[in-house]
């Protein structure tokens, strides 16, 4: 078994197998069963364990090279080891807080609005779906006048808006915080804090 101390450096200077039936390991020297497996098409970094009930060593992928760099791979395998150690699989905790993050981000106000914004084109009633997809896409989903809907997934941008047969409805960058809606003339705004239209 090769250990050496990897770095960037090396990694980068190892050649890739003519197939994936020669790819070889290199194992660290410093952190215990962390290896670099070089590929025909890829580097990518490994923790060399026993995981779970498995009594058979495995290997479990960490990362590629250079998306992951050496320090973030040393991390990585000495967390998992960590979490070994206890007795804990870390790729079951890896995908429990995945799921997590997802549920996270699903019962966000505007992944909410989404969702009900692809429910109106099938509702019972849905005689005014372009009108009610227009207004909430353009009054509350917008992230200049209502930054608190923003999750992470919306940018300030330009606004477009199609009816069902595709039909461009509004286009423009919205430049103020206050909305004036026709054709009441009035300007809205919604508020945050109490979760309803501030006249």
């Amino acid at each position: 078994m090769v250990r050496v101390h990897l770095t960037d450096k090396l990694i980068e200077e190892l050649e890739l197998t003519p197939n994936s039936e020669t790819r070889y390991e290199i194992f660290d020297a410093s952190v215990k069963s962390l290896a670099i497996r070089v590929g025909s098409k890829n580097k990518t970094f490994v923790l060399v364990s026993r995981f779970g009930d498995n009594d058979n060593t495995t290997r479990r992928m960490l990362g590629r090279f250079p998306m992951m760099r050496t320090e973030a791979a040393c991390v990585a395998a000495h967390n998992w080891s960590v979490l070994l150690e206890a007795g804990i699989d870390p790729g079951v905790e890896a995908e429990k807080a995945r799921k997590a993050e997802e549920l996270r981000q699903r019962s966000t106000f505007g992944s909410v609005v989404q969702d009900y914004l692809a429910y109106i084109p099938k509702r019972p009633r849905n005689l005014s779906v372009d009108r009610d997809t227009y207004f909430i896409k353009r009054y509350i989903l917008d992230p200049v006048a209502n930054p608190w809907v923003c999750d992470g997934s919306c940018h300030k941008q330009q606004i477009q808006t199609q009816d069902s047969s595709g039909r461009l409805l509004h286009r423009r960058r919205v430049v103020s915080s206050r909305i004036h809606c026709h054709p009441t003339r009035r300007n809205i705004q919604l508020d945050p804090g109490r979760g309803r239209w501030r006249y």
